[in-house]
């Protein structure tokens, strides 16, 4: 992987955020970070930019092949400021860093802290105690609102970073998966599902494919025919998606995604032989998504089909591949040009 492969989708990164290579030098930058980091220009060293009492920590980090959690460290400026950097994994000689400014989270700790070292001094009468608690649990709980927001945005990034990195080992740029969750948003919507849901659903998918991070680039890409013990270790990236996905609650429908996209609705598919409606509907969608994205993307190997050609592929499949109820929205929404763009999004960029 090499920053060229994804300019795109490190720019769709809403937080600021870099690819850098194994010696931890900046090789892209997206405008987020460069409105934080003006100094930050091509193959700037990540540790140039530490005070000494933090350069050991950031270097092993860097050492690492693995996407660690976040570490804090102070960065040089007029004056420093305090920010939390977090490391994707090691991929192909380089990783994505997401960097979150704390300046803000600290001055509003401080607020709180100053509140609640005021409150504490307030004794003169037990109902002013009561109306500054009262205040002070009315701002507490909006700062849990706005910290439980803060907390789902990190969550997206790193969705979008791990979607990144698993793309990159098929050389995709990234486009790919945000098509996927475009094409999944809108099926769900159609499906009458509530809009949590269809949101969830949504940027679960772009992880369906995660699971090929754990697959030797030698068996993925391998140009010739593949042997059944290579077929079997390919098929098992649903499994792998899965166990990557498994800690945190947040990634509930991208566990089911990631396992069970490759289920067919008469239960030929893989790895479990599901079938109907043991099938979670978030894995139904995306299979036929997927399919129907790859069958109009052109490849080294093949070319695009013509959009009606692979929609009817997709008819032809329903109540064997594909989830039928699925099928028909999907198709209702094709033939009101829903994906229009989407489909000339994928010629463009594969």
């Amino acid at each position: 992987m090499t920053s060229t492969q994804f300019p795109g989708a490190l720019e769709a990164i809403p937080s600021p955020a870099a690819v850098v290579d194994e010696r931890g030098a900046a090789t892209q930058a997206n405008p987020a970070l460069a409105a934080l980091l003006p100094r930050v220009d091509a193959m700037t060293p990540l540790t140039d930019l530490v005070n000494g009492a933090d350069y050991a920590l950031l270097i092993a980090r860097l050492s690492s092949a693995t996407a660690d959690g976040p570490v804090e460290v102070t960065l040089l400026g007029d004056p420093p400021f305090p920010v939390e950097i977090t490391l994707g994994p090691l991929i192909e000689g380089a990783r994505v860093a997401l960097f979150r400014d704390l300046r803000a989270h600290r001055a509003e700790q401080k607020v709180l802290d100053e509140r609640h070292r005021d409150l504490t001094r307030l004794s003169d009468t037990v109902l002013e105690q009561a109306i500054e608690l009262k205040h002070y649990s009315e701002n507490l709980e909006a700062r849990v609102r706005e910290r439980t927001e803060e907390l789902r945005t990190a969550n997206l990034d790193a969705i979008y970073m791990l979607a990144v990195a698993s793309e990159a080992k098929d050389l995709d740029t990234g486009e790919h998966v945000r098509r996927i969750e475009r094409y999944t948003w809108l099926v769900a919507q159609r499906l009458g599902l509530p809009p949590k849901l269809v949101e969830e659903f949504a940027y679960s998918s772009v992880l369906h494919d995660i699971g090929k991070m754990a697959i030797p680039d030698e068996i993925l890409k391998k140009p010739g025919e593949l042997t059944e013990t290579e077929r079997q270790r390919i098929e098992s990236h649903t499994v792998e998606g899965e166990r990557m996905l498994a800690e945190k609650p947040f990634f509930t429908q991208a566990r089911f995604i990631a396992r069970s996209h490759h289920e067919n609705w008469d239960g030929s598919g893989y790895p479990d032989g599901l079938s109907g409606e043991e099938i979670p509907l978030a894995a139904r969608i995306v299979h036929l998504v997927d399919v129907f994205d790859a069958l109009t993307s052109p490849r080294v190997y093949k070319k695009a089909w013509d959009p009606r050609q692979a929609s009817s592929a997709i008819a032809d499949k329903a109540g064997t591949s594909f989830d039928p109820d699925v099928v028909r929205v999907f198709l209702s929404l094709f033939d009101e040009g829903a994906f229009g763009a989407l489909i000339t999004d994928a010629t463009a960029h594969a």
